[in-house]
């Protein structure tokens, strides 16, 4: 049976910081304006013969990238957890969770904000300015996984999952 059908209990979209969602936006707009406007460096065709393909293709992958990446999902039905950015996500059933703590999140062991990975089967869903979330520990494909969820209501994520 779909997700689709199950009641929600828990909601939440967590945005990263508009500045940053300003700042991708006028990346692609700046790689936009070079493939628009020619280089006198250009000796000749050979130069667009990359330039052309190389920007197009930058300026598509950061708009994949501003548009799955503007926000962090969090859904908690009667049967499972999502998290997801854009179409980047996961879906745990409630029965394969073992715990969950609130905790800080720490960046460096991760590497960073947004969808991180790091040793020991731990995945971070993470959103720069958020300093607190979930971290929830499950069974996944006979592991025992961990994922951090960044939240700007943890405590009330953690009791929705812990019904």
């Amino acid at each position: 049976m779909s997700n689709l059908h199950h009641r929600e209990t828990y909601r939440e979209v967590v945005p990263f910081p508009a500045w940053i969602q300003g700042l991708a936006v006028l990346a692609v707009a700046g790689m936009v304006a070079a493939l628009a406007i020619p280089t006198a460096a250009a000796a000749d065709w050979r130069f667009y013969a990359w330039y052309y393909p190389v920007m197009g293709l930058a300026a598509l992958a950061t708009l994949v990238v501003v548009m799955n990446f503007r926000y962090l999902t969090i859904v908690v039905t009667d049967e499972s957890v999502r998290f997801r950015f854009g179409i980047f996500g996961t879906s745990l059933p409630l029965e394969t969770l073992q715990g969950c703590e609130v905790k800080r999140y720490r960046w460096l062991p991760y590497g960073g904000w947004g969808l991180r990975m790091a040793t020991g089967g731990r995945m971070a869903y993470s959103v720069l300015g958020v300093p607190r979330g979930v971290e929830i520990t499950a069974t996944k494909k006979g592991k025992l996984r961990r994922y951090f969820v960044s939240s700007a209501r943890p405590e009330a994520l953690a009791a929705a999952l812990e019904r």
